[in-house]
């Protein structure tokens, strides 16, 4: 599968069965053109808040990702037209003139327990892990809105056991559906996991990784991780010139006298 406009992406996605909120995508020239019919079309398709969601044409290119660029606007009334028309004439604004681009008109996703981003390399490093970097709460642009009290967690896809954690279960599972239908598979994530576990798409960009960076193989990858986890546990056998039979690890587990003074 290919990368679109971000309503169309996610309209491509709900079309294969992938649990996206229901959607409504116009440009700008039909809105000018037919404002009162897609308005009319908003209060008969959606029944509780909506939001009011940026799909420009240059946003989530093949080149720059623009994310948080341009506007969006959360919790609005669907059967609030005033409201509704203000606020899509606001998100245009930010755009350029160009009048083929798009607004996603979306259901808000009620009872939200957890929600994030996720992207399928590690920015840092570009080793082949899942960062997950996500908020408890309602508020579902936290952490794409740069909030800095979020959490993030590190997952290799291989070595991942379903059933600790029923939430991050179900997003792994959707993570992997996704790699299998695009190419490249390097994705940045959008998503809302709902109080009964339940993963709703929000978004997904093609990753942006620069040219001058290479990526590491998981087949690499996997081998030296089994390595230092056999080392780990060879270093961790009891020592004879040590008291306990376990050891342990640490940063810095000695205090330094003259940090201490």
């Amino acid at each position: 599968m290919y990368f679109s406009t971000k309503g169309k992406t996610l309209l491509k996605l709900k079309r294969k069965g992938f649990n996206v909120p229901n959607l409504l995508i116009f440009t700008q020239e039909q809105f000018k053109k037919n404002k009162f019919e897609i308005l009319k079309k908003i209060k008969k398709s959606f029944k509780k808040k909506i939001a009011i969601r940026s799909s420009a044409l240059n946003e989530d290119s093949n080149k720059k990702s623009l994310a948080g660029k341009y506007l969006s606007v959360l919790d609005i009334e669907s059967k609030n037209f005033e409201e509704i028309e203000k606020n899509i004439l606001k998100v245009f604004s930010t755009y350029s003139k160009n009048l083929q681009n798009q607004i996603i008109i979306q259901e808000m996703v009620r009872d939200v327990f957890i929600s994030g981003v996720c992207t399928t390399v590690d920015l840092h490093n570009y080793l082949p892990v899942i960062n997950v970097n996500y908020d408890k709460g309602s508020n579902t642009d936290v952490v794409t809105s740069g909030f800095k009290n979020s959490f993030t967690i590190t997952i290799f896809d291989k070595k991942f056991k379903k059933g600790k954690n029923k939430y991050f279960d179900n997003l792994i599972i959707l993570i992997r559906k996704l790699k299998k239908i695009f190419k490249p598979n390097q994705l940045d994530i959008e998503f809302a996991i709902d109080k009964f576990a339940k993963v709703h798409l929000l978004q997904v960009r093609k990753l942006i990784i620069p040219k001058n960076k290479n990526l590491v193989s998981e087949k690499f990858y996997y081998s030296n991780l089994l390595k230092l986890e056999k080392k780990i546990k060879k270093l961790q056998e009891k020592n004879y010139d040590l008291l306990g039979n376990y050891n342990f690890f640490g940063v810095m587990p000695d205090w330094n006298p003259a940090e201490i003074i």
